[in-house]
């Protein structure tokens, strides 16, 4: 994962992303416009948001607007953050920073009830999802940080109270690379590996022709140094950087997906679905669900663009 590299590459890539979600909001838009035809002529049969009488899991009375969290049930809409959308779940809470907005249909959820429960209707007039027509579409975006440690280092290892200096090369962020071990003789060259996790980093030295071998476990402080003990079976210390530093890189992200019901003469095979003709649907999702398109932007970690498009086509009004 890297920066971001051109600055007209990133105006690509929003030119890109803005295309397809303008395109993407036409589309649900049109879809919502139909239905909102269809519904219209049981609506004296069904219970509105409007008669303050429908509630919703919780048991809380559902109003028209937004609510707290960002559910607007009337027009079918989310736009909030993602913990929100699980009314602030202890278990979601590393991702509370992601905003999410969503858009869905009344066979996903109604915003009416037409069968007497006092909920709103999910898949009305269908045992399941499964053939309902149901669709959702989602989209995030959101920041994240990562620690960069390509390059030059030097190391100091504190064993017994000598210091032993270790040059090393950090090649790129998969974090391999080489070193030696500087005023021994004869001279020891070594290879590097290793993982960070968010400013915990991990390392194994491995020395050339030997079975010699140094496990590290070290914190990146704030200025981009790094610290902490080393050892293996019959050696342990301490070791600080006193060359080299690690930086730190931001960077933007954002997917959006649709998904969609599948139908009910689908078949789900190795765990994606096929319609009736043998062509794929889409990668399975919530059992009863197939996403059909994907749409991710990140630089740092190479992505842009479509990722993922069902070769049945990507139009939330095919099933």
């Amino acid at each position: 994962m890297r920066k971001l590299y051109y600055v007209l590459t990133g105006i690509a890539m929003i030119l890109v992303t803005i295309v397809a979600c303008e395109q993407a909001s036409v589309e649900v838009e049109e879809l919502q416009a139909i239905e909102k035809v269809e519904l219209s002529g049981k609506a004296d049969k069904c219970m509105t948001i409007q008669s303050g009488t429908l509630t919703d899991k919780l048991g809380e009375t559902i109003t028209t607007g937004y609510d707290q969290w960002g559910y607007n049930y009337q027009a079918k809409l989310f736009n909030g953050y993602y913990c929100d959308s699980y009314r602030n779940a202890s278990w979601c809470q590393d991702y509370n920073d992601i905003e999410l907005s969503m858009k869905w249909n009344s066979a996903w959820m109604s915003n009416q009830d037409c069968d007497g429960d006092g909920e709103l209707d999910r898949h009305f007039g269908f045992d399941t999802f499964r053939g309902s027509g149901a669709w959702l579409t989602n989209h995030q975006k959101g920041l994240y940080t990562y620690w960069d440690v390509q390059g030059d280092w030097v190391l100091e290892f504190d064993y017994l109270g000598k210091i032993y200096i270790h040059d090393m090369t950090i090649e790129n962020n998969i974090f391999t690379g080489y070193g030696t071990s500087v005023g021994q003789s004869p001279e020891k060259i070594w290879t590097v590996g290793g993982t960070i996790t968010g400013n915990i980093i991990e390392m194994t030295i491995n020395y050339n022709n030997s079975t010699y071998y140094v496990d590290i476990i070290g914190t990146i402080a704030p200025d981009g140094t790094m610290d902490g003990t080393w050892g293996n079976l019959t050696q342990s210390g301490t070791f600080e950087s006193t060359e080299g530093s690690a930086t730190l890189v931001e960077c933007e992200w954002d997917y959006f997906v649709k998904i969609v019901a599948a139908p009910l003469d689908a078949t789900l095979t190795d765990g994606v679905w096929y319609n009736t003709e043998g062509i794929e649907i889409g990668p399975e999702i919530w059992n009863q669900f197939a996403i059909i398109q994907e749409v991710e932007n990140d630089f740092c970690a190479g992505l842009e663009g479509k990722q993922y498009g069902s070769p049945v086509g990507p139009g939330l009004g095919k099933f």
